[in-house]
């Protein structure tokens, strides 16, 4: 039963995130208001996809370990800062964004887990 609710919250989260991505891909083939508009539209929506990247990942974590709520959100939100330094290392991007999304990663990854306190309480089934 785990499992299939840990299946559904990742498919929406992962939704999302795709959605950002692909909202991303529009913006940049939509190149009706001149080349720093589109690319900041594009960076944005990259940068809504990193942050619910972080959100999904740490929600999901959480909904498995119900009872070490900061411990998932570290974990998780350490895994993609360093995924996110490493592909700011290899590939420019404004500084803005890299600044953003730096600090943003880790916020979203603890406020997520004070929302999955919250939600998740240890040994309170969800479902049955």
């Amino acid at each position: 039963a785990l499992i299939e609710g840990v299946a559904a919250i990742a498919g929406r989260f992962d939704l999302l995130m795709v959605t950002f991505l692909l909202l991303a891909l529009l913006a940049d083939a939509a190149d009706q208001r001149g080349p720093v508009t589109r690319a900041v539209a594009v960076f944005i929506a990259f940068l809504a996809a990193w942050l619910f990247g972080t959100v999904d990942g740490v929600f999901v974590a959480c909904m498995i370990d119900r009872s070490r709520h900061r411990l998932c959100a570290g974990v998780i939100g350490t895994a993609v800062f360093l995924a996110t330094a490493a592909n700011l290392f290899i590939i420019p991007h404004p500084a803005w964004l890299a600044a953003a999304g730096l600090i943003g990663i880790p916020i979203a990854a603890f406020l997520t887990a004070g929302l999955c306190r919250r939600l998740f309480r240890p040994g309170v089934a969800t479902h049955d």
